[in-house]
């Protein structure tokens, strides 16, 4: 009798309880059916691309910007494609959809600003696979969070969906990785390694932590840590658990190899009504549907978004493109060489759904 795999996530290189064609239960991108060695070929793929496109931004007329300029957006651009060897410690990471932590606004638009206010409907066919959330109490995205380290430096922090749930604030001395000789401080995991984020926090409080920060090992920020498994009540965790994102986490680790580590506080609170959905001004609340774009990871409740992108084929926030039915338009948009990640380089009407869903 043959054992039962479950199905691995490209997009955020975790096993989802969820099934192929399915949305993943930890980072909500739409699960597909891939090979490790078609991940490998989609991965290098990719990176071919943003490749394509840095070497040509020199050439990019993106009005107010010079080409040294350019060429650094798209050094950004590439970076947020792969893994750092340093935080996989060089183990064999699958990797996932390229992402830019923080991506330029210009790229955004599309290859030198693009279609920013289209009244082209979104294909029927991308509405349908975008991702819906339903929202419950643990939601990451009803809650903010910050890392302040001594001396003020403050790191932007997501909140993990499992261990102490919002609001809490705590203080403790930075301890680094869990090593031992973090017990009553503040410890510090990378993702990855084929270890659930429940099972590191329970690592992290059976060390004697007060708190867990978790460094993200790809680019794709935000990204919410979930309980996929639901291990954590079985495990008793009850520490907080963030994570930061991945170059945050590198600085970190370089700015604290000391004897004694800084004072940090970690603090989570709920959101505001200003920081929910932009199309509505109203916040999120538990037991709504939410919609989250695809790549760019802006989230919206479902009906506002649907109403928005029923009348135009973009973010309402970022004017990232998506792909339309309208033959005409496709055809237009190929010509001027924008494509739907967002930069230069060419792609045809009959791959979106790698380009946006991995």
């Amino acid at each position: 009798m043959s054992r039962m795999v479950q199905p691995h996530c490209v997009s955020c290189d975790e096993t989802s309880s969820q099934s192929v064609g399915e949305t993943c239960d930890i980072c909500g991108d739409v699960i597909i059916d891939l090979s490790a060695q078609q991940r490998q070929r989609a991965l290098e793929e990719r990176l071919r691309r943003a490749q394509e496109a840095v070497q040509g931004m020199e050439h990019a007329q993106v009005e107010g910007l010079a080409p040294g300029v350019l060429r650094e957006l798209g050094g950004i651009l590439v970076e947020g494609m792969v893994d750092g060897e340093a935080l996989t410690g060089g183990e064999d990471v699958t990797r996932g959809e390229g992402e830019w932590e923080t991506v330029p606004p210009e790229l955004m638009m599309g290859g030198g600003g693009g279609q920013q206010s289209s009244s082209v409907p979104t294909s029927s066919a991308c509405l349908s696979k975008i991702p819906r959330i339903i929202i419950d109490s643990r939601s990451a995205i009803l809650h903010e969070c910050v890392l302040k380290l001594e001396g003020g430096k403050e790191i932007d922090a997501t909140v993990g969906e499992l261990g102490k749930e919002p609001p809490y604030s705590i203080e403790g001395v930075f301890a680094g990785e869990v090593a031992g000789g973090v017990e009553g401080k503040v410890a510090l995991m990378r993702r990855g390694g084929g270890v659930t984020f429940a099972k590191k926090a329970a690592e992290a409080q059976s060390a004697g932590a007060v708190g867990l920060i978790v460094v993200q090992n790809i680019g794709i920020w935000p990204y919410v840590m979930k309980d996929s498994k639901n291990e954590a009540e079985a495990l008793g965790v009850t520490i907080p658990v963030i994570m930061i994102k991945r170059n945050a986490g590198e600085q970190l680790i370089a700015d604290c190899k000391c004897a004694v580590g800084p004072k940090v506080s970690i603090t989570a609170n709920k959101i505001g009504e200003e920081d929910g959905c932009i199309i509505c001004r109203e916040g999120f609340s538990v037991g709504e549907t939410v919609l989250r774009m695809p790549t760019c990871s802006h989230s919206f409740h479902e009906a506002c978004a649907l109403q928005w992108l029923k009348a135009h084929n973009n973010c309402p926030v970022c004017r990232r493109e998506l792909p339309t039915d309208d033959e005409e338009y496709e055809r237009e948009r190929r010509r001027q060489g924008r494509n739907y990640a967002g930069g230069g380089g060419e792609d045809n009407n009959n791959n979106w759904e790698e380009l946006l869903f991995g």
